[in-house]
Formats: structure tokens, sequence, C-alpha cells
């Protein structure tokens, strides 16, 4: 019944394009790795991610105080800073969101993106007509001709006065395995603490976790497409495998420690890799995931499928930025080959752009960031992940112990004694399902303890209070005869 729930995963980088509609395909994807008991929970998640993915209109607010807005996919043309220049892009707005947009532009005959901090934004226009709006009013004009969208940015109540003041940094360590120790419940809680200081905060996100339960990365999902949308994502990573990789393909910002890995997102069905339709939707439906978050989907699928090929090329001038990822290994760098599956170490990772950067201190990953200082909030997420390991710790070793007793038969000694003991076994038990479910989970998948599932022991606490019930009535008629 537990293995049923469970899906060891092993998963591959991919590149960054633009994640539009759900197919129908990826929906029954989702549904196909859900038990009958978590429908519900995915058939929100479902909905959220079709929500999230569609065309919007969307506001990109300058440095300057000014706003541009339009659509996802419209063409702009884009002047910002880099090292100290004014430089333009001119191609496909991919993504766009209060902190960086992306760009897919033609260079050198080839297709790559370019990502650009807001900060660094100095003109951004709409091009060829493409549908945006000032403050309101429409301002597309006709095909070829540019049309400027720069303007007086409106009072936005949901937005924080000045979104560039620092407050501080949510910090919070996520250890274990997905589902156990690393789970939607303390990601959403250390959301929902940042959100009382409203939208914009910075979230850390330490990883160190070799993968888990498909189920909570799903639920994952959900919740770290709803987190990016009010704040800054970032995900710092020791060790993300599988399901955690799954989960730092959703942040804003990917850095490494420069002993850090990540990657090998292979999904199981027992033991045995998935193959056919399942992997094929499993493969676009990480695809998605990782362009959403502004990276290349081939990453993501040789991260799944040991078969793919993936190498990359910097065009003369360019950066890790600009790498122009090709599905095959006639690349420049080679990251991948047809007889490996891709797990990325810090620097490869860097250097084709994947990472945003490496550091093992949170003072040198603040200055990466770029903000003043490393400065956490308050402990809340540390607390959140101490309290909840605690709770672990404490289940652990109490499980072992009752499941022990629950196989003792005492049939030599006192039956209604013998039949007490059980039950208040079994119900301890039941405590624990209901209150640290993922502790039974580990107990069974990673020391081995064949903890009964919860609906056989409340088939068998009915039993015993039934056959308890009878024996004190057969003392009781025993003991009048006397």
């Amino acid at each position: 019944m537990w293995k049923e729930r469970l899906c060891e995963e092993s998963l591959r980088p991919i590149t960054k394009a633009p994640m539009n509609r759900l197919t129908s395909s990826t929906t029954s994807f989702i549904r196909s790795l859900t038990s009958a008991r978590s429908m519900a929970a995915l058939a929100a998640c479902t909905a959220i991610c079709i929500g999230s993915l569609s065309l919007a209109d969307t506001q990109v607010r300058l440095k300057s105080g000014q706003s541009w807005r339009g659509e996802l996919n419209s063409q702009v043309e884009v002047t910002f800073k880099e090292n100290g220049k004014d430089q333009v892009v001119k191609g496909k707005l991919l993504r766009a969101d209060q902190r960086v947009i992306q760009v897919e532009r033609e260079l050198s005959g080839k297709v790559s993106t370019k990502t650009i901090l807001v900060a660094d934004i100095v003109t951004m226009t709409s091009v060829e007509g493409a549908p945006a709006t000032t403050d309101g009013a429409a301002t597309g004009t006709a095909a070829g001709t540019t049309t400027g969208t720069t303007t007086a940015a409106k009072p936005d109540a949901t937005k924080p006065a000045d979104p560039g003041a620092f407050r501080g940094v949510y910090y919070m360590p996520i250890k274990g395995t997905v589902g156990i120790g690393m789970r939607e419940e303390e990601i959403r809680k250390i959301g929902e603490e940042a959100d009382k200081a409203g939208p914009g905060q910075i979230i850390v996100l330490h990883i160190d976790s070799p993968g888990g339960i498909m189920n909570e990365a799903l639920e994952i999902h959900k919740t770290m497409l709803e987190l990016r949308k009010r704040h800054r994502v970032v995900a710092w990573i020791r060790k993300a495998i599988s399901a955690a990789a799954f989960t730092a393909f959703h942040c804003d910002e990917i850095y490494f420690e420069s002993s850090g890995n990540l990657g090998s997102m292979t999904m199981f069905a027992g033991q045995t890799a998935v193959q056919g339709q399942l992997l094929a939707d499993w493969l676009e439906f990480a695809g998605k995931v990782a362009q959403e978050g502004g990276r290349n989907p081939q990453i993501a699928q040789c991260m799944i499928k040991v078969e793919l090929e993936l190498s990359y090329d910097i065009p003369p001038g360019g950066g890790p930025k600009d790498a122009i990822f090709r599905p095959d290994n006639k690349g420049q760098h080679i990251l991948d080959t047809s007889k490996t599956m891709l797990t990325f170490n810090a620097t490869p990772a860097l250097e084709c752009g994947f990472s945003d950067g490496t550091a093992d201190t949170k003072e040198d990953l603040a200055k990466l960031l770029k903000i003043p200082e490393w400065r956490e909030v308050n402990d809340v997420g540390e607390n959140l992940y101490e309290s909840w390991n605690r709770l672990l710790e404490r289940c652990g070793e109490e499980v072992e112990e009752l499941v022990y007793t629950f196989g003792i038969k005492d049939a030599g000694g006192d039956p209604v004694r013998a039949m007490g003991a059980q039950i208040k076994t079994i119900e301890r038990l039941l405590m624990w399902y209901d209150r640290c479910q993922e502790c039974l989970i580990e107990a069974q998948m990673d020391k081995g303890i064949p903890v009964p599932p919860k609906e056989a022991l409340e088939q068998r606490l009915k039993q015993l209070r039934e056959a308890l019930a009878e024996a004190r009535r057969q003392q009781r008629d025993a003991g009048r005869g006397n």
C-alpha cells in the first residue's frame, strides 16, 4: 500500500523557454500519478497550473518609476545597462516579473534567451503592433511600427510602496526526503510569514535532499507557483536530486554551493523507470516547469531520460546566460551524452548559465543576490525546519517499538489484558498516522519496518474493541454464575 505512493525520481536539466498551456496529456499525467485519496488535491493543482500558464496582461515596473504593459510572447525592444554600457535586445518576451524579464532573440543565426534584471532596464517598448497598454489605453499600431509603452507608473496597492527597500532574508533549510523531511507545508508557511511584510520579499530555500515522493513534489509545485507570484524565491543548492531538483526548477534563481549537485529526475513506478506515455507526459510537464522558471526545457528533460543528449555554444562576445543549447553533442561544450543522466555540479551549471552563482557562505550568497548584507528577518524558517524534524525523530523512536508490540500475540496470558494492550498500541500508531504520517512512510521506506496500512489498523481496532467488549461481558456473566 505504501509503495504505491512512492515514486523515486532521477531528473536531468533543460534550457529556458516560456510555459504556455498545459496539454490534455499533461493533465492526464498528473492524474495518473495520483491515488484516489489525493485526486481532489491534484485536481486543484492542475487548475492552478493551467491558470498560471495562460497568457495575461503583464506589467514591468522600471527603476525610473515608469512601467511597460503588454502580454507575454509579444515582441519587445529593450535597452539595458550591461557592464556600464547601453545594450539593446529585440525579440519575444518569454517572462516578466518584478525582478527579471527574459527575451527570446536570434543571435548568430541561432535562437537564445537573454535574461535582464528589471533594475538594469533603461527603456522597454513594444514592437510590430504587439498588444500593449499605457495605463489602460491601447497603444498598438500597424505591423512593423515601434510603439513606445514606457509610461508613468500608477500606484499599485498589491505591491510594497518601495519594492527596492531591503528588509532582510526569509531563510529556511529544507533537508531530507521530499515528502518526509522536505514538505510543502513548511514552504507554504515561510511564504505566509513573508506575506506579512508585503510582496517582493526574498525567500531563500537551502536545499539538501536526495529526492522522494512524487505526490508531495506536485503539492510543492502548486505552492511554488503561487509563491513566485508574490516573492523572489531563491534556491541554494547543497544537494537537489529527483523531486528536490524539480522543486528547485520553480525558483527565480538557483545558486550552488561549490560541492553542490542537482539533477537526475527519472521517475520510477516501484523499481522500474516509467516508460511510454507516462514518460512522455513527464518529459513534457517537467520541461514546461523549467521554461516557466526561465530555463531551457532540454535541461530538465536530459535529467529524466538517459538517451537524450545536450550540448551548447556560447556566441562570440556572449556569456553563460547567452548559451545556445543543442539536443545533440555537436556543440562546443557537451553537458550530457546518450549514456549518461544529467546531474549538474556547480562549475558546469555556472558555465552554461543554469546556475546564477556559487556561494559557500550566507555572506557570499548576499553578494550574489546584490543585497546590502545577509540579514535574516527572523528565525521562523529555522524553527519550522527544526520543530518538524524533532517531531520526526520522536515519532521514529516510538514507531519501531509500536510495530514490534503490535506483532506480539500473547495467547498464554489474560486475553482481556492482551486485547487492551493491542488496542492501545494501535491507537498510538493511528495517532502518529494523523500527526506525522511522513514518519511512518520513512519507517517503511528507509528502515524496512513493516508498518501496517492505516486502513488495516482501523479494521483491526474495530475487531479488537468488539472482541474485548464480548470478553468482558463473558467475564461478567461468569462472575454472576459463581
